[in-house]
């Protein structure tokens, strides 16, 4: 919060205009100005800046329901989940971090439902949260559950031979992203691979 407000007062003192909800599609040299094509129609300007991280498009589950179901890959407002039965799926520390958020909610059910079968990913003081959040039963760990399904009400997870079902309104889908590269490379933009990594 205090990172946005600082942004906030940034954007408030420079005048910079912000498109919101626009996706880049292409960007093409034209004379001495680059010409943007967007999903909101062409922009011409001097400079491109490139910040597009590295997560790029959330990284789906791939599994039968999730198109249909109610899915997010991100959770802006914890408060608007009170009294509320959800999962959250992942293993990071912003799995981790939407599951304790959202567990501070009155009268919510968090359920973190993460493929391994320990929290390895997270750094130590938010694995030490969860661990101590699941330990006064403030959220349920579902460790080495893979997700089979989506459905309206529930998240359908193998565990070992076992399958199980995990009661959710809401799933939120912590997997990382799929990173920008094949638009990078359409860009002209030259990438180094070190270690499998771009």
């Amino acid at each position: 919060e205090a990172l946005l407000a600082l942004w906030q007062r940034i954007l408030e003192a420079t005048r910079v205009k912000i498109s919101h909800e626009t996706r880049v599609d292409d960007v093409k040299r034209e004379g001495p100005l680059f010409r943007v094509e967007t999903s909101r129609g062409p922009l011409r300007c001097r400079r491109v800046l490139l910040a597009t991280g590295v997560a790029g498009t959330p990284r789906t589950l791939g599994v039968p329901g999730e198109s249909e179901c109610n899915v997010a890959y991100r959770m802006l407002e914890p408060e608007k989940w009170s009294g509320r039965q959800l999962a959250v799926v992942g293993g990071g520390d912003v799995a981790c971090e939407i599951a304790l958020a959202l567990a501070e909610q009155p009268g919510t059910q968090v359920t973190l439902i993460y493929h391994g079968k320990k929290l390895t990913r997270p750094k130590p003081r938010n694995r030490a949260r969860v661990e101590e959040a699941a330990a006064a039963r403030a959220l349920t760990l579902a460790l080495g559950a893979k997700v089979e399904e989506l459905r309206p009400d529930r998240v359908v997870v193998s565990v070992g031979a076992d399958r199980m079902a995990v009661a959710a309104e809401q799933v939120f889908v912590c997997a990382g992203g799929v990173p920008p590269g094949a638009f990078l490379r359409q860009l002209g933009v030259e990438m180094v691979m070190k270690h499998g990594e771009a």
